[in-house]
């Protein structure tokens, strides 16, 4: 199964941007490969944080959900905290994580780590996108290095097979902005 991560609004426009109340979402992926074009990926995180602002989350997660099963997926969606995935009591093979890493201080990281280890067993994966120190100017979220990265997700319990420099695409920048994609394996 396959988890995904998404910062989220809590539908409070004075904590919207920052709070640690995440969009939960995973379905079987099974079927999925590597190697299989990122179409259904792309449609999962993309209902999993719909741009309706002002809808309260959720809302959006029953939403989200609606619309999953209209097009005959197996797909749960629900709000929950990213520093205690261990309280889902599941194990999943695969994380995405969507622009939440980089949004946390390093005392909260380490523990954001944490949760994200308690629910990837050994051979499991976890793939990540954040802004990277590379993106300039001050507007936007904390810029994270390779370095931060590689700390955070090191021996003996990560592996990182992949740290490429990207642009992720965002609301702030309709060319995108610098980012890190990594690709981390549960040793």
């Amino acid at each position: 199964m396959t988890l995904v991560l998404r910062r989220g609004t809590s539908g409070d426009r004075s904590r919207r941007s920052w709070s640690w109340l995440i969009r939960v979402c995973w379905w079987d992926a099974s079927w999925m490969s590597d190697a299989e074009p990122v179409n259904m990926r792309s449609w999962l995180l993309r209902e999993a944080s719909t741009r309706q602002e002002s809808m309260p989350f959720r809302e959006r997660s029953a939403l989200a959900q609606r619309k999953a099963r209209d097009r005959g997926l197996t797909a749960r969606f629900l709000v929950g905290d990213a520093l205690r995935l261990a309280d889902l009591g599941e194990q999943f093979d695969t994380v995405l994580d969507s622009g939440l890493f980089h949004i946390f201080d390093d005392e909260v990281r380490a523990r954001f780590v944490a949760s994200v280890r308690a629910v990837i067993p050994p051979g499991g994966r976890y793939y990540m996108i954040c802004f990277s120190d590379r993106q300039p100017g001050t507007i936007g979220p904390r810029r994270v290095s390779q370095s931060e990265i590689r700390q955070a997700f090191g021996p003996p319990d990560w592996r990182v097979d992949a740290l490429d420099a990207v642009t992720m695409d965002t609301n702030m920048d309709e060319i995108g902005v610098r980012a890190w994609r990594a690709s981390i394996v549960r040793v």
